[in-house]
């Protein structure tokens, strides 16, 4: 059986997730903002963006450099948001993304 190679985009980034610590607790402390918060609303791509600023400043809120760098970091690794997503399956997404089953 070939040996496989290629990784598609997602898979990717699953992986690089799964090997940066601070990215996996940032996109972990998103997807519990995202249950905690409206759950049941629709996710949106506005949304995303504004989600990963808010972890990167938070986590960062002296460092604006390093608050930068993670936000472009996490951008990198979270999905595109579907049409219809929620904010709790979204989160979800995320949790496998970092590595962690459901909730």
């Amino acid at each position: 059986m070939p040996e496989r190679t290629d990784h598609p985009t997602a898979d990717e980034a699953l992986r690089r997730a799964r090997t940066d610590q601070p990215i996996r607790e940032s996109l972990l402390w998103i997807a519990t903002r995202l249950d905690a918060r409206r759950p049941y609303h629709y996710m949106t791509p506005d949304g995303r963006t504004a989600i990963a600023l808010t972890a990167a400043t938070t986590a960062h809120p002296a460092d604006d450099a390093a608050a930068e760098e993670l936000e472009r970091q996490l951008l990198l690794r979270m999905p595109t948001v579907a049409k219809g997503t929620t904010r709790g399956d979204y989160a979800e997404t995320l949790r496998r993304a970092a590595g962690k089953g459901g909730a």
